[in-house]
This record gives structure tokens, sequence and C-alpha cells, in this order.
């Protein structure tokens, strides 16, 4: 009977009630999202900054036109 009790009182410390497990989900799946728009808004930045300096490529057919003007 006693090993019965503490049986059932260690299970309801290792399981928690459905509802905090819930709110735990919520905010694991909120803050989630938070970290991958941040992550994508700084890649974004990123990618601005380091490909803004430079000029776009060149097509092969602006070369050939560059080549025959001179």
């Amino acid at each position: 009977m006693v090993m019965k009790f503490f049986s059932s009182f260690l299970h309801l410390q290792a399981s928690p009630p459905k509802n905090t497990c819930t709110y735990r989900m919520k905010v694991a799946l909120i803050l989630h999202a938070l970290v991958l728009c941040c992550f994508i808004v700084l890649a974004a930045i990123s990618a601005y900054r380091v490909f803004s300096p430079s000029d776009p490529p060149f097509s092969s057919k602006e070369e050939d036109e560059d080549e025959q003007r001179t």
C-alpha cells in the first residue's frame, strides 16, 4: 500500500498538468518563431551589405559590345 502511494505520487510529480505543458509549448513555439524572424532579418541585412558595394556582373553580350566599341 505504501509503494502504491509513492508510485502514484512520483507519477504526479513527473508529469506536469496538460495546461502547463500546453503553455510551455506555446512559449517555445513563439520564441522559436521570434528567433527565426530575427535570423532572417539579420541574414538579409548582411547579404545587402556584402553585395551592395560591388557592381553587378557583366554578361557576355555586354563584354562583346564593349570590345566592339574600342
